[in-house]
């Protein structure tokens, strides 16, 4: 059997070449480009490829994506107390928080990410929840729903001898392991676990009452293959961009290389040094030469113009647009900031609009799939550790990363409050919105309450 299976192939070669570019290796793109021709890194010419320059935007841009939706810590609420005790502790001592920071950056870079539950006595008390990459995942859907995956990876890699992989077949009867023995391209034959010391003490089934996975799809629907339910990645469409980019700041450090000031010196004025005859640039004081006067030979100079501004600008215009076609505003990156110094939120927010739109779409599909993954941790924190979680559903709300200034929109309550635009619920809704509808509510009741709108049913027996 082929190794990724061939009809996963299209998937697994763009994997690799996204995985390069958010890598930012020369190395990685020069094995992935250098069979592709009119791509800058198709280049084989080993003396071209020292003077080449990569540009690693495309990290930025995975940093930028992650940094939106978790600059910070999401909050997390349930209504029985104990349980949701320690489910906050657990996920604080499993560092949960920079598991999604680092699992939203490669869906951004891959086009999406799982998130799967393991236990294991022996590291901790708890079920752990681990991110795991698209590159190594052969899932099943069915009507967009995630059926099951297979997890695999490389656990030795003697190329010329053999590759040893293990396999993780997920579902929502549990886990089953499985050893390969193969080659590079090549899943090759099932070998026991205990062949491997690094899986000896892996059980071949593992029971489990839920599958504890989700897939959480990074931008949706999938435009290179429509009807997937497979996320896109944000570098879709600007890979030619980003090669442009490098092609760039590459003829731009070319133009400084050769614009170094040449020195062309006739031989007379050099000296012999250890049978090597050089010219000392840096000496302040030169010997009378004993020359011809009427011959023409001088010192002379040469430096090449270098197009500094050209290049700049082209860099500049090439770095706005591939930010723009993966979904965000320039400003992000530091470009166009100008005069930010007296602007309010509301107005950098403004400016960030692209951005944030960017953002309200993810973290729709990361909302999902953390109150998922949460709900199945209750299940299995059950099952493996016989906790007495009361089950159910977390509620998470991911936080803006630009929050509005509390003086305007105090002042834009005022003025839909002295125009009698706006119903209390509305007012409330509007001071606290990462409130829940039940907070609201209550909210509301009590102004109600102070006000004398609505007051308690007189008790009539006294």
């Amino acid at each position: 059997m082929t190794w990724p299976p061939e009809e996963r192939e299209k998937e697994y070669d763009k994997f690799a070449e996204w995985s390069a570019l958010y890598s930012g290796s020369r190395e990685k793109l020069l094995e992935v480009y250098q069979a592709r021709v009119g791509n800058f890194w198709a280049k084989d010419v080993i003396k071209d490829r020292v003077t080449m320059l990569h540009v690693p935007i495309a990290g930025d841009i995975a940093g930028v994506s992650s940094d939106l939706l978790f600059s910070e810590k999401p909050d997390i609420r349930y209504d029985e107390t104990s349980t949701f005790e320690h489910l906050d502790e657990s996920l604080d001592d499993m560092d949960f928080y920079s598991r999604l920071l680092a699992g939203a950056e490669t869906a951004a870079a891959l086009g999406g990410v799982y998130l799967k539950i393991n236990y294991d006595e022996d590291i901790a008390d708890y079920p752990i929840i681990n991110v795991a990459q698209s590159d190594n995942a052969i899932p099943r859907f069915k009507w967009g729903y995630l059926q099951g995956v297979t997890f695999h990876k490389v656990i030795s890699d003697n190329s010329e001898e053999a590759v040893w992989r293990l396999l993780e077949h997920r579902t929502d009867d549990g886990i089953q392991y499985q050893l390969f023995k193969g080659s590079i391209m090549k899943l090759g034959n099932k070998r026991p676990l205990t062949a491997r010391e690094e899986t000896a003490e892996y059980d071949e089934y593992v029971p489990l009452p839920t599958s504890g996975i989700v897939y959480i799809p990074n931008k949706l629907p999938n435009r290179l293959w429509r009807g997937s339910s497979l996320g896109i990645s944000d570098y879709n469409g600007i890979e030619n961009l980003m090669d442009a980019l490098d092609e760039t700041y590459t003829s731009l450090l070319r133009d400084i290389r050769l614009g170094k000031a040449r020195i062309y010196v006739p031989e007379r004025y050099m000296k012999n040094v250890d049978g090597t005859l050089k010219f000392d640039v840096d000496q302040e004081a030169y010997e009378l030469i004993n020359a011809d006067p009427n011959s023409d030979q001088k010192l002379d100079f040469n430096q090449f113009k270098i197009r500094t501004e050209e290049h700049l600008e082209t860099a500049v215009e090439l770095i706005e647009k591939i930010v723009s076609i993966a979904g965000y505003s320039p400003i992000s990156f530091g470009l166009n900031q100008g005069n930010t110094s007296a602007q309010t939120a509301t107005e950098i927010k403004a400016r960030e609009n692209k951005s944030q739109k960017t953002r309200s779409k993810k973290a729709k599909y990361w909302t999902r799939g953390i109150e998922k993954i949460l709900a199945d941790w209750l299940i299995i924190d059950n099952f493996a550790f016989n906790s007495n979680n009361t089950l159910g559903t977390p509620a998470v709300i991911l936080a803006d990363s630009f929050t509005t200034d509390p003086l305007e929109r105090a002042n834009s309550i005022k003025t839909l409050n002295d125009a009698q635009a706006a119903s209390t619920y509305l007012k409330v809704k509007m001071l606290h919105d990462d409130w829940t509808e039940e907070e609201v509510e209550k909210e509301v009741e009590r102004i109600q309450k102070e006000q004398g709108i609505i007051v308690d049913t007189p008790d009539l027996r006294t």
